[in-house]
Formats: C-alpha cells, sequence, structure tokens
C-alpha cells in the first residue's frame, strides 16, 4: 500500500510538472510567433510609409516641372500633367495619413506636409493665372517673390523626417525583436530541458517501482511456499479461512478428517466442510 501511494504521488506530482511546463513551453511559442507576426507587420507599414513618400516626392518634382514649363511655354498641355501629377499626390497623401495615424509624432509631420504641399499648389495656381490672364512677365516676377525655396526645403525637410522616423523605428523594433528572441530561445531551452529531465525522472521512479514490485511478488511467493510447506508438515489437522469463514487452505491431515480435498473445499464456508 505504502509503494503503490508513493509511486501514484510522484506520478501525480510528475504529471503536474510536465502539464506546467507543456503550458510555458505553448505560452512561449505563442510569443514568438506574436512577435514575428508583429515584426513582419512593423516591416510592412514602415515600407509602405517610404514608398508613399517616396512617390509623392516624385510626384512633386513633376508638378513644378509642369508648373514651370506651362510658364514658360504657355502650353496647356502642361496644366493637364500637372494636373493628373496634383490627383496622383494627393490620393498618396490621403493614403499616407492613414498610414501613420496611430503614430502622433507623424501624424503631425503629415499635418505640417500636407499644410506645406497646399501652400506651393497655391502658388502654382497663382502662376498658372497669371501666365494665362498676364503673360509670362507677370508670372515670372510673381515667381520671384513667391516662397518657391522655402516652401520646397521645408517639404522635403519634413519627408525626410518622416523617413528617418520610420527607419528609426524598424531598427528599434528589430533590435526589440532579436532581443525577445533569445530571451524566449533561452527560455524554450530551459523549459524543454526540464521536460526532458523529468521525463528521465519519471522513467527511472517507474523502473525503480516496478523491480521493488517483482521483490515483493518473489518474497510474496517465497513467503507461501514456506506456509504451504509449514502447513503440510504439521501433524495435526489445520484449516485457514478468509475473513469471511472461507476455505483458504488445508493440509492433508485436514482432508482426510474432513473427507475433503484442498481443491473440493477450496472457497467452501468453513461450516460446511469440517462438521
Amino acid at each position: 500500500m505504502r509503494l503503490t501511494f508513493g509511486l501514484e504521488s510522484r506520478l501525480l506530482a510528475a504529471f503536474t510538472v510536465a502539464l506546467v511546463l507543456v503550458a510555458l513551453l505553448t505560452v512561449s511559442t505563442w510569443r514568438l510567433v506574436n512577435a514575428a507576426s508583429e515584426a513582419a507587420a512593423w516591416v510592412v507599414r514602415t515600407q509602405t510609409v517610404l514608398n508613399h513618400l517616396a512617390h509623392i516626392r516624385t510626384q512633386t518634382v513633376l508638378i513644378e516641372l509642369h508648373t514651370q514649363s506651362f510658364r514658360l511655354s504657355g502650353d496647356p498641355a502642361r496644366l493637364a500633367e500637372r494636373n493628373a501629377s496634383i490627383a496622383q499626390r494627393q490620393a498618396l497623401l490621403q493614403q499616407l495619413g492613414q498610414d501613420v495615424a496611430d503614430d502622433t509624432a507623424q501624424q503631425a509631420r503629415w499635418a505640417a506636409l500636407t499644410d506645406v504641399i497646399a501652400q506651393r499648389l497655391r502658388i502654382s495656381r497663382q502662376v498658372e493665372h497669371l501666365r494665362q490672364t498676364q503673360g509670362m512677365e507677370a508670372a515670372n516676377a510673381y515667381v520671384a517673390t513667391a516662397a518657391l525655396q522655402a516652401t520646397r526645403e521645408r517639404a522635403h525637410g519634413l519627408m525626410t523626417a518622416m523617413e528617418d522616423h520610420e527607419r528609426d523605428l524598424l531598427a528599434r523594433h528589430t533590435r526589440d525583436q532579436m532581443a525577445s528572441h533569445q530571451r524566449m530561445f533561452w527560455a524554450w531551452v530551459v523549459l524543454s530541458g526540464g521536460l526532458l529531465a523529468l521525463f528521465v525522472f519519471t522513467h527511472v521512479v517507474m523502473r525503480r517501482q516496478l523491480r521493488r514490485l517483482q521483490a515483493s511478488r518473489q518474497a510474496l511467493a517465497d513467503s507461501e511456499d514456506s506456509l504451504a510447506t509449514t502447513l503440510h508438515s504439521i501433524g495435526d489437522g489445520v484449516l485457514a479461512t478468509d475473513t469471511a469463514g472461507r476455505i483458504t487452505r488445508m493440509n492433508r491431515v485436514a482432508e482426510q478428517l474432513t473427507g475433503w480435498s484442498q481443491a473440493q473445499a477450496q472457497g467452501r464456508p468453513v461450516e460446511e466442510v469440517f462438521c
């Protein structure tokens, strides 16, 4: 009974520890997968923002070139090209605003960039108006006094700041992800080692208990043989019963006295066999 209780308690403890380790391994694996997914999302987000900024730069340069070309030539085709670039840039600006909506600093830069671009667009519209109504000299005179250079530098400075911010965020998240992966890796190694050690411990305990059980069975068998030998060597008739009064053993003298053999009397009430 004591051996059985000890074995059951040890197995229960080992099973509980194994469940805890498996749960910790599951959590660690989930965190690794979640960190990888988060890092991938940041890469996609950063690349999207950088891509939109690059296209906005391109469309801004094209708008300036088309406006300047119209100012010099007066060709309406240049205005159509400029307006197409303006529409594309506006769509890119709206997408960029959605991309950085969760970043307060980037959202402030985006708002400032939108204001500067709107200011430059008003200058472009005024150049168009003067060129169409008063000619190239009036348009050139306005360009000479307009804040083209200041707004250009302001717009490019804001876009550069947004690009640098996105790259810094990506680098920081990459470092954090690598550090998290290292921590999770070592945690996984430790937990896996603990689980393996637990399995080895359980195997050793089981083998030890099995050897003890075999030794106990052998001792019981030897005791049974010794008891049988002792019982049959007694000169008097001897009957042995269980707690219910049913015959479990009897020697040869008892067989002669009762007229029942051991096989016939086995399991019968003692009152039935011995009158």
